[in-house]
C-alpha cells in the first residue's frame, strides 16, 4: 500500500514535469508563499541565470527518479528477503 501511494504521489509530481504544467505549479507554490511579486526577478538576474526554470524541472524529475527507484529497490527487497 505504501508503495502504490508513494508511486501515486511521484507520478502526480511528475505530471507537473510537462513544461506548461510546471509554470502553473511554480507560479501556484510562489504565490503561495510569497507576498504579491516579491518572488519575480527579471531574466538578467544573478539569481535566475544561476537557477533557470529548467534547473528547477531536472531537480524535480530527478527527485521523483530517485524516490521511485528507492521504493522499488526498497519493496523488492523486502519481498526477496522475507
Amino acid at each position: 500500500i505504501a508503495l502504490a501511494g508513494t508511486v501515486a504521489a511521484i507520478v502526480l509530481v511528475g505530471m507537473f514535469l510537462i513544461p506548461d504544467l510546471f509554470q502553473v505549479f511554480f507560479t501556484g507554490f510562489h504565490a503561495r508563499f510569497f507576498e504579491g511579486s516579491s518572488w519575480l526577478f527579471e531574466y538578467s538576474d544573478t539569481l535566475i541565470r544561476l537557477f533557470p526554470i529548467r534547473f528547477w524541472q531536472d531537480t524535480f524529475l530527478f527527485a521523483a527518479l530517485i524516490a521511485v527507484l528507492g521504493g522499488l529497490g526498497l519493496a523488492l527487497g523486502i519481498r526477496s528477503g522475507t
